[in-house]
Protein backbone atom coordinates (compact mmCIF):
# COMPACT_ATOMS: atom_id res chain seq x y z
CA UNK A 1 0.00 0.00 0.00
CA UNK A 2 0.85 3.77 -0.64
CA UNK A 3 -0.53 6.74 0.70
CA UNK A 4 -1.70 9.47 -2.05
CA UNK A 5 -1.35 13.20 -0.96
CA UNK A 6 -5.04 13.28 0.82
CA UNK A 7 -3.96 10.40 3.08
CA UNK A 8 -5.99 8.10 1.26
CA UNK A 9 -4.35 4.66 1.01
CA UNK A 10 -4.27 2.37 -2.31
CA UNK A 11 -3.00 -0.32 -4.18
CA UNK A 12 -0.21 -1.03 -5.77
CA UNK A 13 -0.27 -4.16 -6.98
CA UNK A 14 -3.97 -4.94 -9.20
CA UNK A 15 -4.08 -8.47 -10.32
CA UNK A 16 -7.10 -9.99 -12.93
CA UNK A 17 -7.53 -13.99 -12.87
CA UNK A 18 -8.28 -14.89 -16.49
CA UNK A 19 -10.19 -18.22 -17.23
CA UNK A 20 -7.19 -19.16 -19.47
CA UNK A 21 -3.26 -18.79 -20.20
CA UNK A 22 -2.89 -15.12 -21.18
CA UNK A 23 -0.56 -14.69 -24.58
CA UNK A 24 -1.17 -11.05 -26.23
CA UNK A 25 -2.16 -8.23 -24.57
CA UNK A 26 -2.02 -4.35 -24.90
CA UNK A 27 -2.97 -1.12 -22.79
CA UNK A 28 -5.26 1.64 -24.26
CA UNK A 29 -3.41 5.11 -24.79
CA UNK A 30 -6.93 7.13 -24.88
CA UNK A 31 -6.43 9.71 -22.29
CA UNK A 32 -10.78 9.14 -21.48
CA UNK A 33 -10.27 5.21 -20.91
CA UNK A 34 -7.66 5.25 -18.44
CA UNK A 35 -5.83 1.70 -17.17
CA UNK A 36 -7.75 -0.14 -20.15
CA UNK A 37 -6.05 -3.65 -21.23
CA UNK A 38 -6.90 -6.02 -23.62
CA UNK A 39 -5.63 -9.74 -23.28
CA UNK A 40 -6.15 -12.96 -25.37
CA UNK A 41 -6.28 -16.68 -24.47
CA UNK A 42 -3.91 -18.88 -25.65
CA UNK A 43 -5.60 -22.28 -26.18
CA UNK A 44 -4.50 -24.96 -28.21
CA UNK A 45 -7.32 -25.10 -30.36
CA UNK A 46 -9.64 -22.96 -33.47
CA UNK A 47 -11.65 -21.09 -30.34
CA UNK A 48 -9.75 -18.71 -28.85
CA UNK A 49 -11.05 -15.31 -26.89
CA UNK A 50 -10.09 -11.50 -26.50
CA UNK A 51 -11.51 -10.14 -23.24
CA UNK A 52 -11.03 -5.74 -22.71
CA UNK A 53 -10.86 -5.09 -18.85
CA UNK A 54 -10.48 -1.37 -17.16
CA UNK A 55 -9.50 -0.63 -13.41
CA UNK A 56 -12.30 0.67 -11.51
CA UNK A 57 -10.46 3.35 -9.50
CA UNK A 58 -13.01 3.55 -6.77
CA UNK A 59 -13.04 -0.22 -6.20
CA UNK A 60 -9.65 -0.98 -7.04
CA UNK A 61 -10.44 -4.01 -9.16
CA UNK A 62 -9.90 -4.91 -12.86
CA UNK A 63 -13.81 -5.19 -14.54
CA UNK A 64 -14.67 -7.03 -17.95
CA UNK A 65 -15.96 -5.09 -19.63
CA UNK A 66 -16.42 -6.93 -22.93
CA UNK A 67 -14.87 -9.15 -25.43
CA UNK A 68 -15.11 -11.44 -28.55
CA UNK A 69 -14.48 -14.90 -29.99
CA UNK A 70 -11.51 -15.50 -31.72
CA UNK A 71 -9.62 -17.89 -34.36
CA UNK A 72 -6.99 -18.94 -32.95
CA UNK A 73 -4.42 -17.26 -30.30
CA UNK A 74 -4.23 -13.54 -31.05
CA UNK A 75 -0.37 -13.44 -32.09
CA UNK A 76 -0.69 -9.48 -31.23
CA UNK A 77 -3.52 -7.16 -30.12
CA UNK A 78 -2.73 -3.71 -29.99
CA UNK A 79 -4.84 -0.62 -29.41
CA UNK A 80 -4.93 2.61 -32.01
CA UNK A 81 -2.46 5.09 -31.14
CA UNK A 82 -4.97 7.57 -30.58
CA UNK A 83 -4.32 9.35 -27.11
CA UNK A 84 -6.72 12.25 -27.27
CA UNK A 85 -9.68 10.28 -28.69
CA UNK A 86 -10.39 11.35 -32.06
CA UNK A 87 -10.41 8.62 -34.24
CA UNK A 88 -12.67 5.70 -33.54
CA UNK A 89 -12.07 3.20 -30.91
CA UNK A 90 -10.27 0.40 -32.43
CA UNK A 91 -8.70 -2.06 -31.86
CA UNK A 92 -6.22 -4.57 -33.90
CA UNK A 93 -5.41 -8.48 -33.75
CA UNK A 94 -3.50 -10.88 -35.47
CA UNK A 95 -3.77 -14.65 -36.16
CA UNK A 96 -4.57 -15.87 -39.54
CA UNK A 97 -5.39 -12.59 -41.00
CA UNK A 98 -5.76 -9.01 -39.42
CA UNK A 99 -8.63 -8.08 -37.82
CA UNK A 100 -10.02 -4.51 -36.52
CA UNK A 101 -12.51 -4.63 -33.82
CA UNK A 102 -14.67 -1.13 -32.56
CA UNK A 103 -15.20 -0.85 -29.04
CA UNK A 104 -18.42 1.46 -28.94
CA UNK A 105 -19.51 3.39 -25.52
CA UNK A 106 -16.55 1.26 -24.05
CA UNK A 107 -19.22 -1.83 -23.71
CA UNK A 108 -20.30 -3.62 -27.37
CA UNK A 109 -17.50 -4.43 -29.40
CA UNK A 110 -18.08 -5.83 -33.15
CA UNK A 111 -15.98 -6.53 -35.78
CA UNK A 112 -14.84 -3.84 -38.54
CA UNK A 113 -13.22 -5.83 -40.86
CA UNK A 114 -10.69 -8.83 -42.11
CA UNK A 115 -8.46 -7.48 -44.07
CA UNK A 116 -6.53 -10.62 -46.72
CA UNK A 117 -4.19 -9.76 -49.10
CA UNK A 118 -4.01 -13.56 -50.32
CA UNK A 119 -7.20 -14.08 -51.93
CA UNK A 120 -6.52 -16.20 -54.71
CA UNK A 121 -6.24 -19.03 -52.41
CA UNK A 122 -8.65 -20.96 -49.18
CA UNK A 123 -5.55 -21.00 -47.23
CA UNK A 124 -3.72 -17.89 -45.31
CA UNK A 125 -0.33 -17.87 -43.86
CA UNK A 126 -0.51 -16.97 -40.25
CA UNK A 127 0.60 -13.68 -39.39
CA UNK A 128 3.52 -13.47 -36.71
CA UNK A 129 2.77 -9.52 -35.06
CA UNK A 130 2.01 -6.27 -36.61
CA UNK A 131 2.59 -2.66 -35.59
CA UNK A 132 0.44 0.43 -35.61
CA UNK A 133 1.82 3.66 -37.10
CA UNK A 134 1.93 6.50 -34.63
CA UNK A 135 2.57 9.33 -37.02
CA UNK A 136 -0.21 8.29 -39.12
CA UNK A 137 -3.05 5.97 -37.47
CA UNK A 138 -4.45 4.77 -40.92
CA UNK A 139 -1.71 2.91 -41.71
CA UNK A 140 -0.70 -1.17 -40.01
CA UNK A 141 2.02 -2.99 -41.18
CA UNK A 142 2.38 -6.76 -40.49
CA UNK A 143 4.59 -9.45 -40.87
CA UNK A 144 4.29 -13.18 -41.97
CA UNK A 145 5.61 -16.87 -42.46
CA UNK A 146 5.39 -16.18 -46.17
CA UNK A 147 8.68 -14.06 -45.66
CA UNK A 148 6.89 -11.03 -46.36
CA UNK A 149 5.23 -7.83 -44.46
CA UNK A 150 2.61 -6.15 -45.59
CA UNK A 151 1.51 -1.94 -45.16
CA UNK A 152 -2.24 -1.56 -44.82
CA UNK A 153 -4.25 1.57 -45.50
CA UNK A 154 -7.28 0.85 -42.55
CA UNK A 155 -9.03 4.16 -44.18
CA UNK A 156 -9.41 1.88 -47.05
CA UNK A 157 -9.19 -1.16 -46.02
CA UNK A 158 -7.19 -2.77 -48.39
CA UNK A 159 -3.34 -3.59 -49.26
CA UNK A 160 -1.06 -0.85 -49.88
CA UNK A 161 2.13 -1.72 -50.27
CA UNK A 162 3.85 -5.84 -49.59
CA UNK A 163 7.48 -5.54 -48.84
CA UNK A 164 9.51 -8.77 -50.02
CA UNK A 165 13.23 -8.65 -48.39
CA UNK A 166 13.42 -11.89 -46.17
CA UNK A 167 14.59 -15.57 -47.39
CA UNK A 168 12.32 -17.24 -44.26
CA UNK A 169 9.50 -16.35 -41.95
CA UNK A 170 9.24 -13.01 -40.59
CA UNK A 171 8.69 -12.82 -36.69
CA UNK A 172 7.94 -9.05 -35.88
CA UNK A 173 7.71 -5.46 -37.60
CA UNK A 174 8.13 -2.69 -36.35
CA UNK A 175 7.34 1.72 -37.28
CA UNK A 176 10.04 3.99 -37.06
CA UNK A 177 9.59 6.45 -33.94
CA UNK A 178 9.63 9.73 -33.91
CA UNK A 179 8.80 10.68 -37.75
CA UNK A 180 6.89 13.33 -38.68
CA UNK A 181 3.59 12.37 -40.36
CA UNK A 182 4.76 14.33 -43.78
CA UNK A 183 7.98 11.66 -43.89
CA UNK A 184 5.83 8.59 -43.83
CA UNK A 185 8.48 6.38 -41.48
CA UNK A 186 9.38 2.85 -43.00
CA UNK A 187 9.14 -0.44 -41.18
CA UNK A 188 11.74 -2.67 -40.04
CA UNK A 189 11.07 -6.44 -40.09
CA UNK A 190 12.92 -9.24 -38.08
CA UNK A 191 13.10 -12.76 -39.46
CA UNK A 192 14.02 -16.27 -38.88
CA UNK A 193 17.55 -15.88 -40.80
CA UNK A 194 18.85 -13.68 -38.02
CA UNK A 195 18.71 -10.54 -40.18
CA UNK A 196 16.76 -7.36 -39.99
CA UNK A 197 15.56 -5.26 -43.09
CA UNK A 198 14.70 -1.38 -43.36
CA UNK A 199 12.38 -0.09 -45.51
CA UNK A 200 11.48 3.83 -46.49
CA UNK A 201 7.83 3.86 -47.69
CA UNK A 202 7.91 7.22 -49.48
CA UNK A 203 7.58 5.64 -53.09
CA UNK A 204 4.40 4.51 -54.60
CA UNK A 205 3.19 1.49 -53.24
CA UNK A 206 2.96 -0.15 -57.27
CA UNK A 207 6.63 -0.18 -57.85
CA UNK A 208 6.66 -2.07 -54.10
CA UNK A 209 4.38 -4.24 -55.07
CA UNK A 210 5.71 -5.95 -58.28
CA UNK A 211 9.37 -5.38 -57.44
CA UNK A 212 11.61 -6.50 -54.71
CA UNK A 213 12.02 -4.01 -51.99
CA UNK A 214 15.70 -2.32 -51.53
CA UNK A 215 16.79 -3.64 -48.25
CA UNK A 216 19.54 -2.97 -45.38
CA UNK A 217 20.55 -6.11 -44.06
CA UNK A 218 22.72 -6.71 -40.95
CA UNK A 219 23.31 -10.02 -39.73
CA UNK A 220 22.81 -10.41 -35.82
CA UNK A 221 25.54 -13.27 -35.10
Amino acid sequence: MTTDGAGAKRKEIYTYTAPWLIYGMNWSVRADQRFRLAIGSFEEEYSNSVRVIQLDEETHKFVDIGGFDHPYPTTKIMWIPDPIGARRDLLATTGDYLRLWQITDNKSVRLECLLNNNKNTEFCAPLTSFDWNEADPNIIGTSSIDTTCTIWDISKMQAKTQLIAHDKEVYDLAFASGVPSSRPSGPTGRCACSTSAAWSTRRSSTRAQTGRAARRCRSSG
